[in-house]
């Protein structure tokens, strides 16, 4: 069926939804869009949510990480926050692991979005974190 995505560049995520039967070809070409936007930077974060999406065939880790490793330069700094769900979830955090271990970024397997998004926040790269707002200091007088 496809991924949909949308770029929050203020927050530094891409946020990726796989619906029905996905290819590796699909995730490539969906992949190269975001690399050409505008609002994209290497060290962005990915979430990826799964929970509605057909499991990869395990083959397709191959070719998932040469992609990754091709594109290293636009994936520098980056994590992959993969959200799973139903049965198949078993094998996508195991595809999730192998190309964390050999790829050019940190892959966390979650359950829940809101845990993926935390994650997300909390691993950016320094440069990379949306500021926070602070209150301004009071003023005695």
């Amino acid at each position: 069926m496809g991924i949909n995505y949308s770029i929050d560049a203020e927050a530094r995520i891409v946020r990726l939804e796989f619906v029905g039967d996905t290819t590796v070809d699909e995730l490539m070409a969906t992949m190269r869009a975001i690399f050409r936007s505008p609002q994209y930077r290497p060290g962005f974060g990915f979430l990826a949510d799964r929970r509605n999406g057909d499991a990869p065939a395990w083959e397709d880790a191959e070719h998932i990480l040469a992609f990754m490793v091709l594109h290293r330069d636009r994936l520098v700094g980056g994590r992959w926050a993969l959200v799973i769900g139903g049965p198949a979830s078993h094998d996508m955090g195991r595809i999730g692991q192998a190309i964390s271990e050999s790829g050019p970024m940190r892959v966390q397997v979650f359950q829940y979005i809101k845990n993926a998004e935390r994650w997300l926040r909390e691993t950016a790269p320094a440069h990379l974190r949306a500021p926070r707002l602070e209150p301004p200091p009071s003023v005695v007088g």
